[in-house]
């Protein structure tokens, strides 16, 4: 598929010329030349890509020691490949339309079933015609379809149209996609005789094989011959899909089997989670459709229990299932083990939307309990004989799994399972000795603190110890040692219960003597232990400075735009967004995070707000979205004090994870609540900001009152000697000129709650008409292919019969933006709510004195990724060409 073309430059006048080599895979002919011409057939366009350009007069060619000299440019051809691809380019981009726009050439092209090189090229070669890829549409949408001759030189072709194989002609396949136009079936009177329509299937590529290697190009070949190690490869992939196919097929038909010993619970740390540890040793894989007794017989032969003696009938099993519980308040479903009954082992299968279903591994959570016979942790008989289970009556019995909380440590360690009848009571645990002996060795190794002294003996004692049962990971539940049965508690089969000793009754939130830590909250039970875990916060706060830029649409009003000088800066200062980590609980309030946070970032709590943000996007900053903050959305409907877990709640983006990304500003604080914050940001005669400042003003302030107080801050270099104005925009349009009369709170941004985004403009007022010709016009920018608006608009005096040309360059110099990147600019002027007009250079600008007229600039959005309002582009023509 390679060839190679030679790029050459060579002087007419003097001995010396410039060449370059390059090799290429594909040739690239125009169907329309740069100039608008169409182009008949190949060959033209092979003379079209390789004709000469005369380099002189301003384009002459350095020449180095010759200096400017009169010379040729262009493309020779080396060597053609055996296999040449050709690509017709008739996807273009038309300028002259209006828009420009990507659009389809459907001229006549003609191509020939044998294409002679040699005029092109020393020992060219004759090529016969094999592929012809076709494409069927518009530049929006199509479909390619494929021609191809097993043999080039015959008249057999075949077409490929996605799935669909069949024979056609020569004709159908060369002449018919030539392209051009089709005369239209007459309909009198509706249709003129003479019509035609375009012809929208035409060919898009070629594929040409040189005449004395088509045998050796188009002979069989074995796959091993050209690539042994990829053969090799697709071997042992075949093979693993083999094996994955097997393995699916037994999945479908077996079931695999996690044994779970006692032992292996006690290894569990913490609040219960479907992932329990189990005997690794041996993964047993039954038939769906074998029975439970099946499942027994297996597992007595597992080597602990065949080497303790265990038989089949010292067994019991339960299995991890969803179970549906009836509270007094609520119905739960929660993952407990259960007992199973003498079923197959399909009825136990979880289904695909249960929690603790596997959809890369199905698999069973067995539980294995033996008779009291043998030691539960240890496997081992105690006993002998070994005594028999009876069948299990989940009526009567209960197997329940038994937690200890140590309010010194917080830690939560699991003890073990304990089987007792649904009429005894809770303390029977504590009256057995069970738990105290059940807790010893985690005290000898130091896991959990020694036991209080009135709850050493083994007595039920409801006023040394706490019952509680875990409901989740985020909620525990009291339940009563003496004076009810476990069935009276609603205990059953797999609940789980929690032991604590008892602790003094004291506040739960704990005295704050250091406000920058945050309020500390006791956790002396189970059930406070779940709610800190359950309202524990990590949070990354990112910190911006008060003065970062108003970016309209994400686009910051700096004077930089494509093609700037490198040097080019900013005449803004700020200071770059601080990120850090925090440790946070949804119970706090915002003066609680506020409390945390000013002190981190040195700021004095008293003297500001802090306010919060929660984008999805980690550019977005405040002065970039529209987005109230988070306080502003709750006080809507809540005056006292908002709490996180409130924000979560209310949140737009749902912060239900226990991980928050929070962007932060602090504004000072109001003296009195009639007061009002403003954010004023200052532009000079350039339209760029050059500062910004939060101001706080009384409720009953003017735009007059705001722009003297703007005096008062203004940045240096702003013009602050001259008349000020106070200027409204919304939606990078500008909305109104406030008078100096208007109050502050009749401002439309004073609606708005995200000041930094929602600000007013403080400019230099010096775009006023002097003459009855000239006015004062808005200017907007707008993206050139969705037509959203963007960045920061501003006025500018034109006068009336002025050329369209000496206004865009009136525009250029007040802008500062560079030659390349203002020719990609244009001007659209609006007269009323719908009407609009292309400018062009030598239109003259009219103006009628009953209707509204502003300028729109339209360009590309120089931060497409950033926008508010970004549609996808359109979609391009695939393009196919092909690689070594």
């Amino acid at each position: 598929f390679e060839g190679e073309f030679e790029n050459y430059i060579e002087c007419t006048e003097v001995d010396y010329s410039s060449r370059r080599t390059e090799t290429f895979y594909d040739l690239q002919l125009n169907v329309r030349s740069m100039a608008g011409k169409e182009i008949p057939n190949i060959y033209e366009a092979l003379k079209e890509f390789t004709a000469e350009e005369v380099l002189e007069g301003d384009d002459a060619y350095d020449a180095e020691q010759h200096g400017k000299q009169r010379a040729k440019k262009g493309i020779r051809f080396k060597r053609f490949p055996p296999a040449l691809n050709i690509h017709l380019t008739r996807f273009m981009f038309d300028l002259e339309k209006d828009p420009p726009q990507m659009v389809k050439v459907n001229s006549h092209f003609d191509f020939p079933t044998t294409l002679d090189l040699n005029p092109f090229c020393d020992d060219g070669g004759v090529y016969r015609l094999h592929t012809v890829v076709v494409h069927i549409g518009d530049v929006n949408n199509g479909h390619y379809v494929a021609h191809v001759c097993p043999q080039p030189g015959q008249t057999k072709w075949v077409k490929f149209d996605d799935e669909i194989v069949t024979f056609c002609n020569e004709e159908a396949t060369v002449q018919d996609n030539f392209g051009g136009a089709d005369p239209a079936l007459p309909n009198y009177p509706w249709t003129r005789a003479n019509s035609a329509k375009p012809r929208t299937h035409n060919a898009y590529m070629l594929v040409y094989i040189r005449d004395d290697s088509i045998e050796s190009i188009l002979r069989d070949v074995q796959p091993g011959d050209i690539n042994p190690g990829l053969v090799e490869r697709c071997k042992q992939e075949a093979k693993r899909q083999e094996e994955r196919k097997r393995e699916r097929l037994e999945n479908q038909t077996n079931i695999k089997v996690k044994v779970i010993f006692e032992k292996h619970l006690t290894e569990m740390v913490g609040f219960w989670t479907p992932a329990v540890p189990y005997y690794k040793e041996t993964v047993l894989r039954l038939g769906r459709d074998n029975m439970v007794r099946d499942l027994r017989d297996k597992i007595a032969a597992l080597p602990p229990l065949a080497e303790a003696g265990a038989a089949a009938s010292n067994i019991s099993l339960f299995v991890l299932q969803l179970k549906h519980k009836q509270t007094s308040f609520s119905s739960q479903h929660r993952v407990r083990f259960a007992a199973m009954m003498d079923q197959t082992l399909r009825f136990f299968i979880p289904s695909y939307s249960q929690p603790h279903f596997d959809s890369q591994d199905p698999h069973l959570h067995v539980l294995v309990t033996l008779s009291p016979s043998f030691d539960p942790l240890t496997l081992q008989l105690t006993s002998p004989p070994a005594a028999p289970v009876e069948v299990w009556r989940e009526d009567k019995q209960a197997l329940l799994m038994v937690k200890y909380f140590c309010p010194r440590k917080k830690v939560l360690v699991t003890l073990g399972l304990f089987s007792a009848l649904v009429k005894q009571e809770m303390g029977v645990m504590l009256a057995q000795g069970w738990v105290q002996r059940r807790l010893q060795p985690f005290v000898d190794a130091d896991k959990v603190a020694p036991l209080p002294e009135n709850c050493k003996p083994a007595v039920a004692n409801d006023e040394a110890w706490l019952c509680f049962e875990e409901i989740s990971e985020e909620d525990a539940a009291p339940r009563r040692i003496c004076g009810n049965t476990i069935l009276g508690e609603r205990l059953t089969t797999g609940d789980i219960v929690v032991w604590q000793p008892f602790e003094s009754e004291e506040p739960a939130v704990l005295p704050n003597t250091d406000p920058s830590q945050g309020p500390q909250f006791r956790v002396a039970t189970v059930q406070q232990f779940a709610q800190q875990h359950a309202c524990r916060l990590e949070v990354s706060v990112t910190n911006y400075d008060l003065r970062e830029p108003w970016r309209c649409d994400g686009v910051v009003a700096d004077g930089i735009f494509p093609g700037s000088p490198e040097d080019a800066r900013s005449l803004l200062v700020f200071e770059a967004p601080v990120q850090k980590k925090f440790q946070m609980d949804l119970r706090w309030t915002l003066d609680d995070v506020k409390a945390v946070l000013a002190p981190a970032y040195r700021v004095i709590a008293d003297d500001v707000e802090c306010w919060l943000w929660c984008e999805r996007s980690t550019v977005t900053t405040p002065t970039a979205t529209p987005t109230d903050p988070l306080h502003a959305l709750i006080h809507q409907w809540k005056t006292e004090a908002i709490t996180l877990r409130e924000v979560r709640r209310h949140s737009p983006q749902r912060l239900m994870s226990n991980n928050w990304n929070l962007q932060m500003v602090f504004v000072p604080k109001l003296p009195n609540p009639t007061d009002q914050h403003v954010c004023v940001r200052f532009f000079d005669d350039k339209v760029q900001e050059v500062g910004s400042a939060v101001l706080v003003l009384p409720g009953t302030a003017t735009a007059g009152d705001l722009a003297i107080e703007a005096k008062k801050v203004a940045p240096a270099g702003f013009r602050s000697d001259a008349p000020l104005r106070v200027v409204g925009v919304e939606q990078s349009k500008i909305h109104q000129v406030y008078k100096e009369d208007m109050p502050v709170s009749q401002f439309l941004s004073s609606s708005r709650k995200n000041i930094l985004h929602h600000c007013v403009r403080i400019e230099a007022d010096t775009e006023k008409p002097t003459r009855a010709s000239e006015r004062r016009i808005k200017f907007w920018r707008a993206d050139r292919i969705t037509g959203a608006p963007f960045g920061h608009p501003f006025f500018l005096c034109v006068t009336i019969g002025e050329k369209v040309a000496a206004l865009k360059a009136r525009v250029q110099e007040k802008l500062g933006v560079p030659d390349a990147e203002f020719g990609r600019w244009r001007f659209v002027k609006a007269e009323g709510p719908t009407t609009k007009t292309l400018l062009k250079d030598d239109d003259t600008l009219t103006m009628s004195p009953d209707t509204s007229v502003r300028i729109c600039l339209e360009y590309s959005h120089p931060a497409p990724s950033l926008s508010s309002a970004r549609p996808s582009r359109t979609s391009k023509p695939l393009v196919l060409s092909a690689k070594k």
